[in-house]
């Protein structure tokens, strides 16, 4: 069962963000937390979106926004360093509770008033989203629908955005890759799963990447927000 679930998720996953830019996690999390501890599916994950970011941020290497990744991978590492070391005494089972309602507001709101709505591409703002990403990276393994939306607000095509999303999931993955190898959380027994998953994955890339192409920046706005809000939800139920 673990390995048909492994299949189905990534392929799922792959798909999800091959249009959205994001959400391979959620689904895959959400799955195989049912099979295995957290800890392990966390990296059988992490090391899974590696490669798929690496492969989006390959085909939209030539759309990709650098500049907006510097600020945001910086104060993503200093959040999430931060929310792990000193925020363990805080009720977390409460604080994701919070944070899942608190997206599922967000995309409400995002669907009915996005137009109105544009971040600036300034430092501060970077700086800030960047900031409160890693924190909920750190207290809640949740942190890409925040900078879905703002690399969504500040680039001006959707390869742009999908480009620039993935080299900065990419990013801030290796650092976490890392850390997890340093802990000995990531280990040589779960390569076969990251293997597998890997396969599936780029499978479902494909087909996301087919209907990528049929879509325009409107849709994929809303496709985001969506996106969003499953995230808010899901991570809402999770907590029950």
């Amino acid at each position: 069962m673990l390995w048909l679930a492994l299949i189905l998720s990534s392929t799922v996953g792959g798909m999800i963000q091959g249009v959205a830019g994001f959400g391979s996690a959620i689904v895959m999390m959400g799955v195989l937390s049912y099979f295995i501890a957290v800890t392990p599916a966390a990296a059988i994950t992490s090391a899974t979106s590696i490669f798929l970011n690496a492969l989006l941020a390959y085909r939209y290497r030539a759309s990709i926004n650098r500049r907006a990744i510097v600020g945001p991978v910086v104060c993503f590492i200093g959040g999430g360093t931060a929310a792990i070391m000193f925020m363990s005494g805080f009720d977390s089972r409460t604080l994701k509770m919070a944070f899942g309602i608190f997206l599922v507001a967000l995309a409400v709101f995002c669907l009915f008033f996005g137009d109105r709505v544009k971040l600036k591409a300034n430092w501060p703002t970077m700086l800030a989203c960047g900031l409160f990403s890693g924190i909920c990276e750190g207290l809640f393994s949740i942190g890409g629908p925040l900078m879905a939306l703002f690399f969504l607000s500040i680039t001006h095509s959707k390869q742009e955005y999908l480009g620039t999303l993935a080299t900065y999931f990419l990013t801030v993955g290796l650092y976490n890759m890392v850390l997890r190898v340093i802990r000995s959380i990531m280990t040589v027994d779960l390569l076969p799963y990251v293997a597998a998953a890997v396969v599936a994955m780029v499978v479902g890339l494909v087909v996301g990447n087919r209907i990528t192409s049929r879509i325009d920046e409107d849709k994929l706005k809303k496709l985001t927000y969506g996106m969003i809000g499953v995230s808010g939800i899901v991570t809402v139920v999770s907590c029950l």
